[in-house]
């Protein structure tokens, strides 16, 4: 052992919590491809479901307080586990949302949050009721709605940062 590594402590050496503070940094994709293939110990760090809720809480901290009361879908990541819902969530929680009475459509890139939109839409509320938590791109456009209604639907866009994918995933 040299002069400089005298007195050190291996990261390996450190108790389970600290590690998973210290991996909690990582980017998910890190965690899976670099993180947990390094040794059994860092290993079990990076597939620790409390991280995993940790990471999840951060990431979709702001879309849950939006759309979810802070809290997320309880039921659905214990049933996934927090490691696969949190992969899962991207994809889902705009069904989600629905399931908590939000009318989140998706047209093209976008996704509107038009629940107080319901009882003033032209066409009726069960239009868009129907299309809750799916991707309404085709039947918006099928309709051909006016430079207007394309205006107007601007006020219900959600901010791109709430929805969109995390860097490096």
């Amino acid at each position: 052992m040299d002069d400089e590594s005298a007195g050190c402590v291996s990261l390996l050496d450190l108790p389970h919590d600290a590690l998973s503070r210290i991996v909690s940094h990582c980017a998910a994709a890190d965690l899976v491809a670099g993180v947990a293939p390094a040794c059994t110990l860092l290993r079990s760090v990076a597939c620790d479901q409390s991280l995993w809720e940790d990471l999840f809480r951060a990431r979709y901290a702001p879309l849950l307080a939006r759309l979810f009361g802070g809290e997320p879908p309880r039921a659905a990541a214990a049933e996934a586990g927090w490691r696969a819902f949190y992969y899962a969530f991207r994809r889902s929680w705009p069904a989600l949302a629905a399931e908590r009475g939000h009318v989140v459509l998706q047209l093209g890139d976008q996704y509107y949050d038009v629940t107080t939109y319901l009882d003033d839409h032209p066409g009726g509320p069960e239009y868009l009721s129907d299309a809750a938590g799916t991707d309404a791109t085709g039947a918006f456009d099928a309709v051909g709605h006016s430079v207007r209604a394309r205006e107007l639907l601007r006020q219900f866009a959600l901010p791109e940062e709430l929805f969109s994918a995390a860097d490096g995933e």
